[in-house]
C-alpha cells in the first residue's frame, strides 16, 4: 500500500509541476510599436484634397520602432483603408514576416465587400473622410503578445463636375393624363463623379419633394431616361404612397 500511495503522490508532483510552469500569452496593447503613418497624395495634393478622378495615388509609409526589428521580422499585420468600419481596401497584409512596403491607392481598386458602398472596382469612392488603418502583432519572449493599432485620416475630394444642357421635357405637363407623361430631364456630366437629381416645390420652391437619383456614380458624358430610368419624372414625391405634386 505504501508504494502504491508514493506513486500516486509523485504523479500528483509530477501534474502539479507541469501545471506550474504552463504560461499563458495575453495579447498586450504597446501604443508606439507603430510610431507614424504618413499619408501623400500625388502628384500636387495632399491626403485633405485627394482626387482620384484626376489620377492622384495615395502614397502610405508607415515608420515601426526600429529598437523592435528582431521581433517585427516575425510579426503579423495589416493595412487598410477604411470608410467608418467598413474595410474598402486591404493594401497590404503579412504573417510571420517582416512589414512590407504598402502600395499606392488609386482610390478605385477595392475589396468585393466594398462594392454596395463604392460600386463596382474601377468606381471612384465616394468623396468624404476614410483613414488608413495599421495594426502589427507578434510574440515576445515570454509568450505574450504585444500588438499596436494606429489610423491616420485623409479625404476623398469630390472631383470638379460642370453640369451642362440640363433640359426638362416638357416644361408643364399632366401626370393624370392618359396615357400617362412623364417629365423627361436630360443633362451632360463633364467628368466621372457622384450625381444627385432632386425635385423641389412648395410655396416657396425650396421644399425637397423626391430624390431621383442619390449620390450615384456616373460617368462623364450625357444622361437622360434612356441611361437612367428614374430621370422619367411622373410628377410625384418620395411618399409612401407617393402623391402627385400640384
Amino acid at each position: 500500500m505504501f508504494k502504491k500511495l508514493a506513486s500516486v503522490f509523485g504523479l500528483w508532483i509530477i501534474l502539479a509541476s507541469v501545471f506550474a510552469t504552463t504560461v499563458l500569452a495575453f495579447p498586450i496593447l504597446t501604443p508606439n510599436i507603430i510610431q507614424s503613418i504618413t499619408l501623400t497624395a500625388e502628384p500636387n495634393s495632399t491626403p485633405q484634397t485627394f482626387e482620384p478622378a484626376a489620377e492622384q495615388v495615395l502614397k502610405t509609409t508607415v515608420v515601426f520602432d526600429n529598437t523592435l526589428a528582431a521581433q517585427l521580422a516575425n510579426s503579423t499585420g495589416y493595412v487598410k483603408v477604411k470608410h467608418g468600419n467598413t474595410v474598402i481596401k486591404t493594401l497590404a497584409t503579412w504573417t510571420n514576416a517582416n512589414p512590407p512596403n504598402v502600395p499606392d491607392w488609386n482610390g478605385k481598386d477595392i475589396d468585393v465587400d466594398a462594392e454596395d458602398f463604392c460600386g463596382d472596382s474601377g468606381a471612384i469612392c465616394p468623396s468624404g473622410n476614410y483613414k488608413v488603418e495599421v495594426e502589427v502583432e507578434y510574440t515576445d519572449v515570454n509568450n505574450n503578445t504585444p500588438y499596436d493599432v494606429e489610423s491616420s485620416d485623409f479625404k476623398i475630394y469630390p472631383p470638379a463636375i460642370n453640369i451642362t444642357n440640363l433640359v426638362v421635357s416638357p416644361n408643364s405637363f399632366n401626370p393624370l393624363s392618359q396615357p400617362p407623361t412623364t417629365a423627361d430631364i436630360s443633362f451632360t456630366t463633364s467628368a466621372d463623379g457622384f450625381i444627385t437629381v432632386e425635385i423641389f416645390g412648395g410655396l416657396d420652391g425650396l421644399t425637397l419633394k423626391n430624390t431621383l437619383i442619390n449620390n450615384k456614380n456616373l460617368t462623364a458624358g450625357a444622361h437622360s431616361k434612356t441611361d437612367e430610368a428614374a430621370l422619367a419624372w411622373n410628377g410625384k414625391d418620395s411618399a409612401v404612397p407617393a402623391v402627385i405634386l400640384p
